[in-house]
């Protein structure tokens, strides 16, 4: 590859791009980015001159900054050594009053010195004798060296006026030769000083080094979205004419990284892209090239990571869902199946087993007769509000007669258990000792286990003899101790 130190991506009559600033201005770190946009801005409006007469707004307008920074990266500007103002001369074309020198452009030889500073013994006198060329009575003796910067300055625009009439000259010989025999890229024919194709061969070739620079740059997706960009834009309305970004073909991947892609690259964009296509057909990749697109493509699996990790947890929070819901559905269908089961079994139970049923939950059931008829009540045994479940409430009422039947034969159980307690019990209750002390408990155990309210002449009954064998516990209780006749066998030895 032929050496391309110091060519841009623009052509001769295409304003010089990103790639005309030299990679070692473009790495200053005194540079910001403001100022790389001021110095494209120079270049855009110097093309291929050494020098430029615009004005701050036409600066600003360019580098999408405002005017006073603009003042003040000139000022930085000429402090680093990179550009000269100057006044500009009587019959320029345009009044802004200055022009600014590109110093890099211009061969160190050519650049004037600054006027150094007289001493008192440079002064002249009005004894000496003054010959042509030398200053007269009263004034410094650097008139000489004013004069010389004069001459430099001339000799400067008379070497751009040459050069300018030379490149005219080019541009008409070019513009002569036929299509077919246009000189291609990497011919001896092949402009010095411009990467454009003049045939127009397309946009694509034209951009294709600053779409590879790209490429190594800032990764594959990058390079591919400049591509549709420029093809989406469409090529210059000339071979080397102003068309889509103004002819600028040679800044807008830098131009598209800036606006789409902030952020994805860590350093300084502009001064990193500045120049990095001749630095790269030179020098070959950086290692700082390769280390920001390792970056980019880190960052890149990393998103893709996220989101294929994303996608698997909303996955997995969808089938979650769906198993609780099915869940759910299976719970309330066998919730709606056993009680469809127990309702079936309870509309086709017998008396007996509804009566246990109310035992297993802990109810009782209650017979009452009164004058208005027998009726069947459910009581609870922890309390005494008398409830009915109305589960049972439509089958009981069904089978009302036969319940009340079975409860009957249950009560007429329990009177006969009864007389057969009551003539266990002895006549005489004069010797206490003869006396069954469970036969009260075992009566009333045997009440309890009827499930049904005992009449009156029952609860008489059970009084009575509960009366008595109290009056015999007491009698029994006042009878003194074998052992110690102090006490008695209530333990009481006042007794």
């Amino acid at each position: 590859m032929a050496k391309q130190s110091g060519k841009g991506l623009g052509s001769t009559k295409t304003p010089g791009g990103y790639a005309d600033v030299p990679h070692g201005i473009a790495a200053d770190r005194r540079l910001s980015a403001t100022d790389c946009r001021v110095i494209m801005a120079l270049l855009f409006h110097a093309c291929d001159r050494t020098e430029c007469e615009c004005s701050d707004e036409q600066l600003a307008k360019y580098a999408q900054v405002h005017e006073r920074t603009i003042t003040r990266s000139l000022d930085s500007l000429e402090g680093f050594g990179l550009i000269r103002r100057r006044q500009a001369h009587a019959n320029s074309k345009r009044q802004t009053g200055r022009v600014i020198a590109l110093l890099w452009r211009v061969d160190p030889k050519l650049i004037p010195k600054p006027p150094r500073r007289p001493n008192r013994s440079d002064r002249v006198w009005a004894s000496q004798n003054s010959e042509e060329g030398q200053p007269e009575q009263g004034q410094l003796a650097d008139t000489s060296v004013r004069q010389l910067a004069d001459t430099s300055v001339r000799q400067l625009a008379d070497t751009s006026v040459r050069r300018n009439s030379r490149r005219r000259k080019e541009k008409k010989e070019r513009e002569e030769v036929p299509p077919s025999s246009s000189p291609k890229k990497g011919t001896d024919n092949d402009d010095p000083n411009g990467f454009l194709i003049p045939d127009g061969e397309g946009i694509e070739s034209q951009i294709l080094p600053s779409i590879e620079a790209a490429r190594l740059c800032f990764g594959d997706a990058v390079a591919e979205e400049l591509r549709a960009d420029a093809k989406r834009l469409g090529a210059p309305k000339e071979p080397n004419g102003r068309g889509g970004m103004n002819g600028r073909w040679d800044l807008y991947p830098n131009a598209i990284y800036q606006t789409k892609h902030v952020g994805r690259y860590t350093g300084n964009p502009l001064r990193y892209a500045v120049g990095v296509a001749n630095d790269f057909a030179i020098n070959g990749v950086p290692t700082e090239a390769k280390t920001a697109r390792a970056k980019i493509e880190a960052r890149v699996r990393e998103e893709a990571e996220f989101e294929a990790q994303v996608l698997a947890d909303d996955e997995a929070a969808r089938k979650a869902a769906e198993a609780a819901e099915a869940k759910a559905e299976a719970k309330e269908a066998e919730a709606k199946a056993k009680a469809a089961e127990d309702r079936c079994r309870i509309e086709n139970a017998t008396a007996p087993e509804i009566i246990q049923h109310f035992k297993d939950l802990g109810w009782l059931l209650i017979v009452s007769e009164t004058d208005d008829g027998v009726k069947i009540y459910t009581q609870a045994i922890h309390s005494g509000i008398p409830k009915f479940p109305p589960i049972y409430g439509e089958r009981l009422t069904a089978i009302r007669l036969e319940v009340i039947a079975f409860l009957r034969a249950q009560k007429e159980e329990s009177l006969a258990r009864l007389q057969a307690a009551r003539s266990a019990v002895p006549p005489s209750v004069d010797a206490p000792a003869q006396l069954n002390p469970r036969s009260a408990r075992a009566v009333a155990e045997g009440m309890k286990a009827t499930l049904v309210e005992p009449t009156a002449e029952q609860r008489a009954e059970f009084a009575e003899k509960k009366r008595v064998a109290l009056a015999a516990i007491k009698t029994a209780a006042k009878v003194r101790h074998p052992a110690n006749p102090l006490l008695t066998h209530t333990g009481d030895p006042n007794g």
